[in-house]
């Protein structure tokens, strides 16, 4: 699983339409991996993509 979360955290800087969902994932990965900073990183990246969405819509 290590791996899995190094290639989550280098895809966390890619665009594309499945950035939150990502994200979260990567989040989700990262807390149960004892890895709480990328944790962190990772639901302030959903965050700021679901805040750009809320912005989009309206």
């Amino acid at each position: 699983m290590p791996e899995a979360l190094e290639i989550a955290q280098a895809g966390l800087s890619l665009p594309g339409h499945c950035g939150y969902d990502f994200a979260i994932w990567t989040s989700d990965l990262a807390q149960g991996l004892g890895q709480p900073g990328l944790a962190l990183r990772a639901s302030t990246i959903a965050f700021n993509v679901a805040i750009a969405r809320l912005t989009d819509f309206r």
